[in-house]
C-alpha cells in the first residue's frame, strides 16, 4: 500500500527592517551553504497591515526540510550576524 502524500516543507521567513541591503547580503551569504541550495527565495511582501503606512518589503523565504538545513541555517546566520 502506497501512503505517499504530497507534503509541504515548513517555511521560515526573514525580514530586515533597518537596512534594505541587509536581506540581499544575507541571501548572498546563505547561498554558499550546500544544505540550503535550492531552498532560498527573495519575495515581495506587503509592508503594512490594517491602517499602517508602508510600501513593499522583501522577505527571504527558506524551505526548512530534512538534510541538515536547520543546523546549516543556524550556523551560517550566526556567523553572518557576527561579521556585520
Amino acid at each position: 500500500m502506497d501512503t505517499t502524500a504530497e507534503q509541504t516543507e515548513p517555511l521560515l521567513r526573514i525580514t530586515v527592517a533597518d537596512d534594505p541591503n541587509a536581506l540581499q547580503s544575507l541571501l548572498d551569504w546563505l547561498r554558499h551553504e550546500d544544505e540550503l541550495r535550492g531552498r532560498l527565495r527573495l519575495e515581495p511582501s506587503s509592508g503594512g497591515t490594517g491602517g499602517e503606512m508602508g510600501g513593499l518589503h522583501e522577505v527571504l523565504t527558506i524551505a526548512m526540510g530534512s538534510g541538515g538545513a536547520g543546523a546549516a541555517l543556524a550556523r551560517s546566520l550566526s556567523t553572518w550576524l557576527t561579521r556585520r
